[in-house]
């Protein structure tokens, strides 16, 4: 419901209180289950645990579009400041969406939503590469998701636009250095 309302900070405490939920299912209530019907049970909590964390990661992703950054997990702040002691920048919307599809990855590792989920956030991210062997794989999974291909043909255009960017730029270059060199030389 919270996630049907755009409500994306508080639908991600509520995924977070189910991951947490069935951490505890999975150890507590399986001491009541036959050993028998363990196995169905800790799949169907496995599969739970991987949907949820690939909906934190959409979460992630539509509050990165919106602009909204990452907020302490203690003091709820937005987290704007580079790290105190490593220097390392704030977290994005798009680096936590990996976390949580890399979390739904280790439960699942053929979770295609987590595939695919993670292309887009490396793709938000800049690593082209990255995004494109995600998308491809997730492609492999369920070649006939428009959605897949639409986000694949997408990720194939801006790494064109970036290789034709590195050559002009290589070009540049390389026509700045001859005319340095030429200046040196006295022609």
């Amino acid at each position: 419901m919270l996630f049907k309302e755009a409500d994306y900070e508080n639908a991600l405490k509520r995924y977070e209180e189910a991951i947490e939920y069935a951490g505890w299912a999975s150890e507590v209530c399986m001491q009541e289950v036959p050993y028998a019907e363990q196995h169905a049970q800790r799949k169907t909590i496995d599969s739970n645990k991987a949907l949820t964390y690939v909906n934190m990661a959409v979460c992630h992703l539509r509050l990165g579009a919106l602009g909204m950054p990452v907020l302490d997990e203690k003091t709820k702040a937005p987290m704007t400041e580079p790290h105190p002691e490593t220097g390392a920048p704030p977290p994005s919307r798009a680096s936590k969406a990996v976390e949580c599809c890399n979390q739904a990855l280790k439960v699942d590792a053929m979770s295609m939503k987590a595939l695919y989920r993670r292309g887009q956030a490396f793709k938000v991210m800049g690593d082209l590469v990255k995004a494109k062997d995600d998308l491809l794989s997730a492609a492999r999974c369920d070649p006939s998701l428009k959605e897949i291909r639409k986000e694949l043909n997408e990720v194939k255009r801006l790494e064109k636009e970036d290789d034709k960017a590195a050559r002009a730029l290589w070009k540049s270059n390389f026509i700045a250095e001859q005319m340095s060199f030429r200046a040196q030389q006295g022609e």
